[in-house]
């Protein structure tokens, strides 16, 4: 790996465990409250944070497939009509971005 990289790795590997480890204990319909109409909930911004990571492999040369391809481009706000996945399933997207 070119060392230019190198430090954009290791905030990788940091991330990974916090990622998980701040959506531990959040339950399903937890994820999908809104607290207010001015906020996103949480399965929206873990999956918007599952979206960036797989772009940000893009740009480090390491292109996989993003799951969440034309859903948060543009800057799309929450929409209730969109299935943004469960928890369980984010992690294990979050996972194959690592």
């Amino acid at each position: 790996m070119p060392q230019t990289i190198s430090p954009t790795e290791l905030i990788f590997n940091l991330n990974e465990r916090l990622f998980i480890n701040a959506l531990e204990g959040i339950t399903e319909e937890q994820a999908k409250e809104r607290i207010s109409s001015h906020n996103n909930p949480v399965n929206w911004l873990a999956a918007h944070t599952v979206w960036a990571r797989f772009n940000m492999l893009a740009i480090l040369g390491k292109p996989a497939e993003n799951p969440y391809q034309g859903v948060f481009e543009g800057f799309k706000p929450f929409d209730a009509g969109t299935n943004y996945k469960s928890l369980e399933e984010i992690k294990n997207l979050w996972h194959k971005a690592s």
